[in-house]
């Protein structure tokens, strides 16, 4: 895990054969110095070049981005907070939350959606699928309608899809509402796995795992497994994989706030004086208003393991940020 304080681009144009313009963009970055992170975008830049031949021929410029994707790249996001005793780094993501990094305690994501807009999505298409049925049955019922044998199969047939399109959108929400199907997965888990200890927490949209037994290899075939086995979310895993590094989310998304305007402004570090000004009033909008919500809330702690002295540490931290046992609302 790597999340470097400072950030720096390298560009450098070249006229190739045939005079061929063509430039070389590298990002640099350092924990230390400013010039460090120059330093290592100019040295990326030069590697860049002595990797380039005719036949295999490198990218010519980095994207810029936070986390999602960054293969290749550490995490770009402001510094929050760090707690080097127990590794663990406290950044601001994308959208503004505060997230917890830390490069060896697992947690993992399983989504399940929002109770709420399923609820909501169950009942439009529940309406819906009844009155395209409706129609289609009507259609197919009336006298020039070709063939009493295929009226006789389309009308079952229209039952069947609208039966079943309410029936999946049904078994979503009681999945979100109920999520006792999960919860019971790691319990078997913890059964064929006793050295491990789990905290289960409802999110919003779903649940939270935190395992505080012991250290696990994010890129690992132990972490891929539990995260098979309890289906956790596909974006989340290849997320851990590529940063070598598991994260949860430890303050409230700001739309469930109330905060409709996106943070935005570039990605971090952001250099513009009017842009930064922006963000920072942002900032401090959403600081205030998060302090009356927490970003999950304690179900239960699972398995006879012990926890360790940092997974220990971990949880608290997690569960002094995510301000739970408060009996806040969720978001």
């Amino acid at each position: 895990m790597e999340i470097p304080r400072y950030w720096a681009e390298h560009r450098e144009l070249r006229v190739l054969a045939g005079r061929r313009r063509v430039t070389l963009r590298r990002f640099g970055w350092s924990s230390a110095s400013q010039e460090d992170a120059q330093r290592q975008a100019v040295l990326r830049v030069a590697e860049a070049w002595a990797s380039w031949d005719s036949a295999r021929q490198p990218t010519r410029r980095e994207a810029r981005v936070a986390y999602a994707g960054a293969d290749g790249l550490p995490i770009r996001e402001e510094i929050i907070s760090e707690h080097p005793e127990i590794g663990v780094v406290v950044t601001r993501n994308a959208y503004g939350a505060h997230c917890l990094n830390v490069p060896d305690i697992l947690f993992a994501d399983v989504d399940l959606g929002e109770p709420r807009d399923l609820l909501r999505e169950l009942r439009r298409t529940s309406i819906k699928s009844l009155i395209l049925a409706g129609i289609f049955a009507f259609i197919v019922t009336m006298d020039h309608f070709p063939r009493h044998d295929v009226q006789s199969f389309l009308l079952p047939a229209a039952g069947l899809i609208a039966g079943w399109v309410i029936f999946r959108s049904w078994s979503r929400w009681h999945r979100a509402a109920h999520p006792e199907q999960i919860l019971e997965s790691v319990r078997r888990w913890c059964l064929s796995h006793p050295s491990w200890r789990i905290r289960a927490y409802r999110t919003p949209a779903g649940l939270r795992l935190l395992a505080s037994h012991a250290t696990v290899d994010p890129q690992g075939q132990e972490a891929a497994a539990f995260f098979a086995f309890v289906r956790a979310d596909p974006v989340y895993q290849l997320m851990c994989r590529k940063q070598a590094s598991f994260r949860a989310r430890v303050s409230p998304k700001p739309w469930r706030i109330g905060i409709a305007a996106r943070m935005g402004w570039g990605t971090w570090p952001v250099v513009k004086e009017g842009a930064l000004q922006r963000r920072t009033a942002w900032v401090d909008t959403y600081e205030a208003k998060s302090k009356d919500y927490a970003a999950c809330a304690v179900l239960e702690d699972i398995g006879e393991g012990a926890e360790s002295p940092r997974g220990r540490a971990v949880r608290a931290l997690h569960d002094r940020l995510c301000q739970t046992g408060r009996n806040l609302p969720l978001a």
